[in-house]
């Protein structure tokens, strides 16, 4: 304990918050060297607007706190660095998404992960890397900090956490509206979804319902001239004594049968357009919602606010366990945008 506390006081409150913002800027200014070098283009791979990654500046106090007065001991100093670093990442990673249901990071794809969170190849590297600061960069950085006249910059800090703080705030809010706009997709879609599937169950229910019909005016159909066939077969027996009054018997099992069949089919057409007419009816006004669901939709998925693009471009790995669809459609839409963008600068210089 005695350890901490004396490693603790080897730097004034001051001094730790200056260590903060340098190493903070400093990690921001690594992650966009690296991705220039992979991917061959500039990426604000910050979660925060500014050029800040908060949690470089958070691992390198941590190191500066429990390891520099062993950073003689190399040995010590990596491992330690490396299980440090890889906690302030589990932690980091565990609580942003638990706070902002997103995954901003995912290593699932690197070899020794867990849940994607942290993995072996870049805890590794935090280690290097913090070998390299504490022997060749912080000492630099503390006899500046120690050396720089203090009124000044205490005012110079305070201005930098002012802005830090502010982009906080508007970061958050960022992250919220784009929640909120996932889970409005996500609405949408589903109603539109019930819509389509009630129209088609509809159509369904209409077609079963005419071949329903149309089979029992055939059976009707068919009893009747089963029972006019009977009728016929037994006056024929007596057509000799009786043939008069079985034609007679007949014209009028004749005319019997049309006017039932034709009232048969009366009162099944009126139920057929009653019924068809209020299906049409439901159809439309069907059909209208969903053609303003869609265009709804469609407004939800066009290019968003800078933030939410810089985001998405910034955290390509990010994902939403309840909106992954809606997640990877705007990715997609905000790629296609950026190339866009970057076609018509082109041609402009191109002109």
């Amino acid at each position: 304990m005695q350890y901490f506390i004396d490693s603790i006081h080897q730097y004034s409150l001051y001094e730790y918050l200056w260590f903060f913002i340098i190493y903070a800027v400093g990690g921001w200014c690594l992650e966009v060297s690296y991705h220039v070098v992979t991917k061959g283009h500039f990426i604000n791979r910050g979660f925060l607007n500014g050029p800040v990654c908060p949690i470089y500046g958070f691992g390198m106090l941590i190191v500066i706190i429990c390891l520099l007065p062993l950073k003689d001991n190399k040995m010590i100093m990596f491992f330690g660095s490396i299980v440090l670093a890889t906690l302030l990442e589990l932690v980091t990673g565990f609580l942003l998404e638990k706070l902002f249901h997103e995954r901003w990071w995912d290593y699932s794809k690197e070899p020794f992960n867990f849940h994607g969170y942290i993995c072996l190849k870049f805890s590794i590297e935090w280690g290097i890397a913090c070998l390299i600061v504490v022997d060749l960069v912080h000492t630099f950085f503390a006899g500046i900090i120690k050396h720089f006249p203090r009124a000044p910059g205490i005012i110079l800090l305070a201005v930098c956490l002012a802005i830090f703080a502010a982009d906080c705030v508007a970061t958050v809010i960022t992250v919220r509206g784009f929640n909120n706009r996932l889970r409005l997709m996500n609405e949408v879609g589903a109603r539109i979804r019930k819509l389509s599937d009630a129209m088609g169950e509809d159509i369904t229910d209409a077609t079963l319902h005419g071949i329903e019909k149309s089979q029992q005016v055939k059976e009707q159909i068919d009893d009747t001239k089963e029972r006019l066939d009977e009728r016929s077969a037994a006056v024929r027996k007596d057509i000799d004594e009786k043939s008069a009054e079985f034609r007679k018997q007949l014209a009028e099992g004749r005319e019997k049968f049309s006017e039932v069949s034709a009232d048969i089919k009366e009162q099944i057409e009126i139920k057929r357009t009653g019924s068809a007419e209020e299906r049409a009816e439901k159809r439309a006004q069907a059909e209208k919602e969903l053609a303003a669901l869609r265009i709804r939709l469609e407004k939800l998925r066009a290019p968003q606010a800078r933030g939410q693009r810089r985001l998405l471009r910034a955290f390509p790995e990010m994902n939403n366990a309840r909106f992954t669809d809606e997640i990877e459609l705007l990715k997609k839409v905000a790629e296609n945008s950026r190339k866009n963008r970057k076609n018509k600068q082109k041609n402009k210089q191109e002109k």
